[in-house]
């Protein structure tokens, strides 16, 4: 078996040894990523210019500067391990320099071996073997194989299965209220186990099913888990240019309700994973991918459900889940936006009581008056602002704008609803129910209310002021959902850096930026409990895209998302590296 050689020199001893008895010594170098017979016929017309067959094949890092984000597909380790399995190979070494010109004047081969595409004279390194006494062969079949070629084939097929599952996905209507996801649950589970996984399909109904898969890995450290969920909310025809269930391409876009939110993410984690399995990539730790039903509504059915179900969900170490992305303006990358703790869901319900009476003849005890009277009075309440050390480092490094506990935005950035809503408690009332006559006034009326508050608000405190500001027109408060305290997520942990490398690879220059998420996701189920949670999908989002979401036109550029699922991948190598946690 080859040996593996970290250090150069103590290979340059060994070949002075080799020397010594005479062997003649040969070096070929390359990056030798996706193995194909062209390397294979390489190497071995390498070995019958001599004796001993050094190689030298490029490091992660130097493979990435040669030919661009998302390469090498096969990890250095890898790429090694399957070098050793050569029996006509001697020594292996890694390198991390633009050339091997260095290695070539330190260990002095007697024969540096090119392939086909180059010439004798085209040799980078001719120069530098010629000055020390060497010589240069080319060797090989005629260059007909490519790693890149062969790279793009790979992720065109990627790109085709990924759009085409988004696009079935998100022709099953699978809107909460009900939020049936059999259908969508079935069609992943078909996919799923043509690509020879293993699926676990769960749920406390038939209609609300959740799928699971575990990816195995070496176990050197906890599992992560790439959380996602099939429900939408709904979506109105009337008020879109297209049915919100049958997936459009146009202009660029697909177009159809959860293109984003979050069959379109989901997919994009999904093809990120099918990715590594077709490669026979094998991480350090278990990845499980979910797919799971209810999130829109509180999750009780979904991540809740499985929590008690599943023994994988317990002992994950990273959640990686919706609620960050990469923002976009205008074709430009502006930021890796990454959620790290989420503003408390409190829900709750508004009621009102009163006479009964004919619209011609108002009663002084007027259920609605009084709920205007009392909304008003909510509304009227001076809410202060108050900055979060999370949210005062993202308005300054986004923004640049400084700002203190009880100062309010400067005002191009108040009109930002987003911005609003990540400094200060929020509540806006959703459903009104009432009369069901306009003459007829009726005995009681309601209205839901959707608080959000920030970290650090107790909800119990927030109730009770509520109660006393209604309790003077006879409002009762009932709860619909109140969320519990949720541990914001460190930003020093490698998974950030992970997340860091990947920035660097796709986009760099551009900032990584922790923002408080002003929505609610089901990562809360897994902050609750201490996991690191980041909500983070490396998708590409237009500004003007994201206020699309839970609204009319929902859509996903085709290119970000063929852009996504190479990022995924990478992500999810990057992370695999990793052996504790």
């Amino acid at each position: 078996m080859p040996k593996v050689f970290r250090d150069r020199y103590a290979l340059k001893e060994a070949l002075e040894r080799e020397k010594e008895k005479g062997k003649v010594v040969v070096l070929a170098n390359g990056a030798f990523d996706l193995f194909h017979v062209g390397h294979l016929r390489y190497l071995k017309g390498a070995k019958e210019k001599g004796d001993i067959l050094v190689v030298a094949v490029n490091s992660d890092e130097s493979v990435r500067r040669n030919k661009g984000p998302g390469r090498p597909i096969i990890p250095l380790e890898e790429r090694i391990e399957l070098l050793e399995n050569l029996g006509f190979v001697d020594y292996i070494i890694p390198f991390d320099e633009p050339t091997v010109d260095e290695l070539l004047n330190l260990l002095k081969p007697h024969v540096h071996a090119k392939g086909t595409d180059y010439t004798e004279e085209t040799v980078p390194e001719r120069e530098t073997v010629l000055s020390y006494g060497g010589s240069v062969a080319i060797v090989g079949d005629e260059k007909r194989h490519s790693s890149t070629e062969i790279s793009q084939r790979f992720w065109r097929t990627i790109e085709e299965d990924g759009i085409e599952l988004l696009k079935k996905l998100i022709s099953i209507d699978t809107t909460n209220p009900p939020g049936n996801t059999s259908r969508a649950v079935e069609l992943l589970r078909d996919f799923l186990v043509s690509e020879g996984f293993q699926v676990t399909t769960k749920g406390i109904s038939k209609n609300k099913q959740n799928l699971l898969i575990v990816y195995k890995g070496r176990g050197l450290s906890k599992p992560i888990l790439l959380l996602s969920h099939l429900d939408v909310v709904p979506a109105d025809p009337s008020k879109w240019e297209v049915d919100p269930f049958i997936p459009v391409e146009k202009d660029g876009y697909l177009y159809g309700r959860g293109a984003i939110d979050m069959k379109g993410m989901a997919v994009v984690e999904l093809m990120g994973l099918v990715a590594l399995k077709r490669l026979g990539i094998t991480p350090s730790m278990d990845i499980v991918f979910a797919a799971t039903c209810d999130e829109e509504v509180g999750g009780g059915e979904g991540v809740g459900y499985l929590l008690d179900k599943e023994p994988i969900f317990s002992e994950v170490g990273f959640v990686l889940n919706e609620g960050g992305y990469i923002v976009k303006d205008k074709g430009k990358v502006l930021r890796y936006e990454v959620s790290t703790d989420q503003k408390c869901i409190c829900q709750y319900r508004l009621r009102f009581f009163g006479e009964t009476s004919h619209g011609s003849i108002p009663p002084l005890d007027s259920a609605p008056r009084k709920m205007i009277q009392a909304l008003s009075r909510i509304m009227e309440r001076k809410v202060e602002p108050r900055y979060l050390p999370l949210v005062r480092d993202y308005l300054k490094k986004v923004y640049g704008a400084e700002v203190e506990d009880g100062e309010e935005l400067p005002e191009k950035l108040f009109l930002d609803p987003v911005l609003r809503s990540m400094t200060r408690d929020t509540e806006e009332f959703t459903v009104f129910k009432g009369g069901d006559k306009v003459n007829t006034v009726p005995g009681e009326v309601s209205v839901s209310v959707d608080a959000r508050l920030l970290p650090g608000t107790d909800p119990e405190v927030y109730l009770r002021e509520i109660e006393t500001m209604v309790e003077p027109y006879g409002g009762k408060v009932e709860r619909i959902y109140v969320g519990g305290k949720v541990k914001p997520t460190p930003t020093e942990t490698p998974y950030m850096r992970a997340i860091e490398v990947l920035r660097d690879a796709f986009d760099p220059g551009v900032p990584v930026v922790c923002s408080l998420l002003t929505g609610a996701t089901d990562s809360r189920y897994f902050r609750e409990r201490g996991v690191i949670c980041y909500d983070f999908v490396p998708l590409g989002i237009e500004k003007e895209d994201f206020l699309r979401i839970h609204s009319h036109n929902e859509r996903v550029s085709l290119e970000d998302l063929k852009r996504g699922f190479s990022m995924m991948f990478f992500l999810l190598k990057e992370i695999s590296k990793m052996t504790s946690g």
